[in-house]
């Protein structure tokens, strides 16, 4: 992996190279910064992140998006040769408002003992240049499959809400996306059932 923050006006680039024994000059991967002045390839890190066997890219964009500087980092999740594309799987965002540079630097590794690979996001001038770094614990994913098993042979007909509470991972201070609640509507005496929404 070489990163290019100041390539194609400024939008910035992260350039992957397979390695083999005939190696070549050509980039086989273009991930190219989004259309501001991103500075995409800033800093770049590689782990397992989403608990598969192959191994994943980081890449910080820590001028996204223009002047504003809030930062932006974008996981790339790795696949065979023939199957990975240069679309982001899962993006984190600076902080809006902070001018913070969030992405100036990225590294990973199990922080926490659990054998998940595990990401930490610098952002260097974040609150007047006081700083700050951002831990994130794997796995990683963009969603979260729930299955709700109900025996709905007793149920009475009508509507009913299904609500289940995922418990947070140690240090995850944000849980206001941790709880799913389904309506489901008992269309007859049946049994039958048709979820309404999620």
């Amino acid at each position: 992996m070489l990163g290019a923050p100041n390539a194609n006006r400024a939008y910035g680039g992260a350039y992957l190279y397979w390695g083999s024994s005939n190696m070549d000059v050509t980039a086989d991967f273009e991930f190219i910064g989004e259309p501001t002045n991103s500075g995409q390839g800033a800093a770049m890190a590689c782990g397992y992140f989403n608990n598969d066997s192959y191994k994943d890219i980081l890449v910080g964009a820590s001028s996204y998006p223009n002047a504003a500087n809030d930062g932006r980092a974008y996981i790339y999740y790795g696949d065979a040769q023939g199957a990975m594309n240069e679309v982001a799987d899962l993006i984190l965002d600076g902080e809006s408002g902070e001018v913070g540079r969030f992405g100036n630097a990225v590294v990973s590794g199990d922080i926490n003992g659990d054998s998940y690979d595990d990401i930490v996001v610098g952002a260097w001038s974040y609150n007047s240049f006081q700083g700050r770094a951002y831990l994130y614990y794997g796995p990683f994913s963009d969603t979260t499959d729930i299955t709700f098993n109900w025996n709905t042979t007793n149920a009475t007909p009508g509507k009913h809400i299904l609500k289940a509470f995922i418990a947070p991972v140690a240090g995850e201070e944000d849980v206001a996306d941790n709880t799913a609640i389904v309506t489901v509507e008992i269309k007859g005496a049946t049994g039958g059932s048709s979820r309404e929404q999620n």
